[in-house]
């Protein structure tokens, strides 16, 4: 019984624990938004979102998971610094040009 018992707490912790997993923050959806122009990133780009540049540079071969990049501080950090590309359509936009004032 008490082997019993001790499975059943150890299944209930691991299922409980699963959503503490994710790491979650304002603009993770982001990733995967369209951007407006993708010409804007750079020149001839076909990418359509964040999500396919970095699966795309990523080295998957020696590692590299979009996921779990997307999915901790880095990947906020960088979604902070890659925000007015995905937001802005319009590279003179005045709120984007009052976003970089700021």
């Amino acid at each position: 019984m008490k082997t019993l018992t001790a499975w059943i707490l150890a299944v209930m912790l691991v299922f409980s624990s699963v959503g503490a997993l994710a790491y979650d923050y304002e603009n993770k959806d982001l990733w995967t938004q369209d951007f407006g122009v993708s010409e804007y990133l750079a020149e001839g780009s076909t990418f359509n979102n964040m999500y396919e540049v970095f699966e795309y540079v990523g080295n998957q071969d020696l590692g590299f998971d979009v996921d779990a990049m997307i999915d901790s501080a880095n990947g906020e950090a960088m979604m902070e610094t890659l925000y007015p590309i995905i937001v802005y359509t319009d590279p003179m936009d005045p709120e984007l040009l009052e976003y970089w004032k700021n």
